[in-house]
């Protein structure tokens, strides 16, 4: 019960963290590659525990129609989604975006 507990206030830092780190990092790199960026990094992160728990219990056959749940959030949340908070981000003043991202 404890680690969840960590896991999420860590997430939690770490989502705070990234949006002024991005904001000072967007005046050098471009918004797609700052994205690209982020997600490898969590993809390399997350690696380790998802082969683990593939190996543990593998994955039951998924429906067609949650595939496509799977491939919309996956779309939206995880690639547009990123990229257009970074843009937003480069053309808008970093209390501004702190505001609308709480």
């Amino acid at each position: 019960m404890t680690m969840s507990w960590l896991q999420a206030l860590a997430a939690a830092l770490l989502f705070g963290a990234a949006t002024p780190l991005s904001k000072q990092l967007l005046q050098q790199v471009h918004p797609f590659m700052l994205a690209s960026l982020f997600y490898l990094g969590a993809a390399l992160i997350l690696l380790p525990s998802s082969i683990y728990y593939q190996v543990k219990a593998p994955l039951r056959q998924i429906s067609r129609q949650d595939f496509l749940h799977l491939a919309g959030s996956l779309f939206f949340g995880g690639m547009i989604g990123p990229v257009l908070l970074l843009y937003g981000l480069k053309y808008t003043a970093a209390t501004t975006a702190a505001l609308l991202l709480n």
